[in-house]
């Protein structure tokens, strides 16, 4: 049995370690943001509204009693560390589960901030938010959100919107009859009762198709928090973050982070894969091989601050896509790019 002497010592190793990684993950942020996207902010927007750099502070939960600024990001464990920080404050039981909305309660306990102030409010407090792989993200969101239209909520929102305008229907429907068989569905899936509709289109396939939704996200003019950028959603170039946890490692890099805070006996971990040992990406892989070799790379370039500030690769979702061509045939791809992916 190891002793306890050196127990401890390999907890202060594995620490040191951590944040030696955090903080140049932090420096790889502040160099790239000072490259890229500072030049971008118009000075002008701040005489309107907040610059498009700090539209997403509206969205951290700050938390003064332990002077902790988290970044909620969507699917990318934001819901796990919401209730890490309702339980670090006491306020969580496990009973409020089935009684309470989540964010409900988030905003009773903790007070919103504006974008303006965001900055200035969180200076003295530990920031940190929690990053994944930009396509895994998505192709979580949509299992999770539009896939069978399992969410009523985000089906009648969004999914029949993808449906109906990327669908490819008969050539003999009518625009009545469309909104007609639209309908049977929706009214169907809006009272939470079984969509077996065999010869109507919105059912077959129920619910939005990968492609549909990627499309979608490629054509939106405004993003949903569930798909939106770090970038935007979060203004790491305006509100520098001390730890940025990978979701990829998060049961290690969360618990030292706790351990760092000096909180680990407070809370109970929650941060496992749900894929329960399947790779999250041969999950995503399997969607992006119904996209066409162009989509992902439209893809690539929508999220692209994303893959720059956290230091992710696309090319495994190029090999991925069902007409993949060799990385150098990728239109767009630098011999940086191609360099740094071999």
């Amino acid at each position: 049995m190891p002793s306890s002497i050196s127990l401890a010592v390999a907890v202060y190793q594995a620490l040191w370690k951590f944040l030696k990684e955090q903080e140049r993950r932090a420096q790889h942020v502040k160099a790239t943001c000072q490259e890229r996207f500072f030049p971008m902010v118009d000075l002008r927007e701040w005489m309107h509204v907040p610059p498009r750099a700090l539209l997403g502070a509206k969205d951290i939960i700050y938390d003064s009693a332990n002077h902790l600024a988290f970044c909620p990001v969507y699917k990318a464990a934001s819901t796990s560390w919401s209730i890490t920080l309702l339980e670090l404050g006491g306020y969580w039981r496990e009973s409020l589960k089935k009684k309470n909305s989540l964010q409900l309660l988030l905003k009773q306990i903790f007070p919103r901030i504006s974008n303006f102030a965001a900055s200035s409010i969180t200076s003295d407090c530990t920031r940190f938010m929690v990053v994944r792989h930009p396509f895994e993200r998505l192709v979580s969101c949509y299992r999770d959100k539009f896939q069978d239209a399992s969410k009523g909520y985000y089906y009648l929102h969004y999914g029949e919107k993808m449906v109906r305008r990327y669908r490819k229907f008969h050539d003999g429907l009518s625009q009545q009859q469309i909104s007609l068989l639209e309908e049977q569905v929706r009214s169907k899936v809006k009272r939470g009762l079984p969509v077996v509709l065999p010869e109507n289109p919105f059912a077959t396939p129920l619910g939005p198709t990968f492609s549909e939704f990627v499309q979608y996200i490629l054509d939106a003019h405004h993003d949903d928090e569930h798909w939106r950028t770090y970038e935007a959603h979060c203004s790491p170039c305006i509100l520098p973050y001390d730890f940025i946890l990978r979701f990829e490692s998060l049961p290690e890099e969360g618990k030292l982070f706790l351990e760092y805070l000096n909180r680990t006996g407070d809370v109970r971990p929650r941060w496992d894969n749900p894929t329960q040992g399947v790779k999250t990406g041969q999950v995503a892989c399997s969607y992006f091989k119904q996209l066409p070799l162009p989509y992902v790379h439209m893809l690539y370039e929508k999220y692209k601050s994303d893959f720059d500030l956290y230091e992710y690769s696309p090319d495994d979702y190029f090999r991925c896509a069902k007409d993949a061509k060799p990385l150098s045939t990728v239109p767009g791809r630098t011999r940086r790019e191609e360099k740094r992916s071999s």
